[in-house]
């Protein structure tokens, strides 16, 4: 068996990919997440990130981009992440998916209760896409072999009890420990 595992396409399926995929010869395309992110989100991005460095709070997409843009980008990254999955399901062969940590808004998140459900409209056109089976914190079987999907976003701020870390200096001290920890590994 021949597998197609793609993924991190961040809202653009490239031309020249998809040409090169339609030379091969495969049996299943593997997903792995990933497939929204418009680039209008990286200045964002960015700026959360410099200042969380600097251990500032950082601000909600709403408070750097205002309601009405914002609703717009939402928007323009969910029409960019359905032409990336109807490039998927357009090689004609079976597809199984797990969602990465860019596509919060099309998978539901298990672990947290106060996250959002999926809009009615998401769920819809999941499941109207021919062939593509969604696996994030489930499972497929293909030609007798098991696929786990285990993906999503984990946010290192969800597991700091903001008892324990009532500072940001004291948070990031702790943020830069467990880097230090991971590059030991």
């Amino acid at each position: 068996m021949k597998l197609l595992i793609i993924g991190d396409f961040q809202g653009s399926f490239p031309k020249k990919l998809k040409k090169k995929i339609e030379e091969e010869e495969f049996d299943l395309v593997i997903g792995v997440g990933d497939y929204g992110g418009i680039s209008e989100w990286r200045p964002w991005v960015m700026q959360n990130l410099k200042d969380s460095r600097a251990g500032r709070e950082h601000l909600t997409a709403e408070e750097y981009f205002g309601k009405n843009k914002l609703k717009k980008l939402i928007k323009k990254d969910e029409e960019a992440t359905k032409k990336v999955f109807e490039n998927m399901v357009s090689f004609e062969k079976p597809v199984i998916s797990v969602f990465g940590n860019g596509d919060d808004e099309w998978y539901r998140y298990p672990f947290e209760s106060h996250v959002p459900k999926l809009k009615k409209s998401t769920i819809k056109f999941i499941k109207k896409m021919k062939n593509f089976k969604d696996i994030t914190y489930k499972q497929a079987r293909f030609n007798k072999i098991n696929f786990i999907g285990f993906g999503g976003y984990m946010d290192i701020e969800s597991f700091l009890d903001k008892n324990v870390f009532p500072d940001a200096a004291e948070k990031k001290k702790y943020i830069e420990r467990l880097n230090r920890l991971k590059k030991q590994d």
